[in-house]
């Protein structure tokens, strides 16, 4: 089972069903290896309705992106062990159509790096933009 459905189960509780409203609200999978950014965003996103889950590291991710039905991902750039340009890439080989959002300390990437996202947010000043971007992303994704 991956962690990041032991995560939902600890935060809800083992018998976690969820509604079908919750059901179709948006998937959004956020990537950040400093825990207090990924409870930030967590709590702005699903303040505004999204469904969301967080991993702290990039192969946990990669996996959950893999099973999950995501929408839409928000990524750090710098992470030990996968950074979030790598990730990127791998998640583009997996499923292209997702959009990807790079939200970092970073202030800007080679062009060639830029490519892997269709979407940027500057930590930490950003967070209150996100689920506008999120939104923007998701529904241009929805009719692509």
């Amino acid at each position: 089972m991956l962690s990041i459905e032991l995560k939902l189960q600890a935060e809800r509780g083992p018998n976690t069903v969820l509604s079908w409203s919750e059901l179709y609200k948006p998937l959004i999978l956020c990537v950040d290896d400093d825990e207090e950014i990924l409870d930030l965003i967590r709590v702005a996103l699903e303040s505004k309705g999204y469904r969301v889950l967080t991993s702290s590291d990039g192969f946990t991710a990669l996996q959950a992106f893999a099973v999950c039905p995501i929408d839409a991902v928000i990524l750090d750039h710098e992470m030990p062990g996968m950074d979030g340009v790598e990730l990127a890439r791998e998640m583009m080989r997996i499923k292209p159509k997702i959009p990807k959002l790079l939200f970092s300390g970073t202030p800007s990437l080679p062009h060639e790096e830029s490519k892997a996202f269709q979407g940027y947010c500057a930590k930490p000043n950003g967070l209150s933009a996100l689920p506008t971007q999120i939104s923007a992303m998701t529904s241009l994704a929805r009719t692509a």
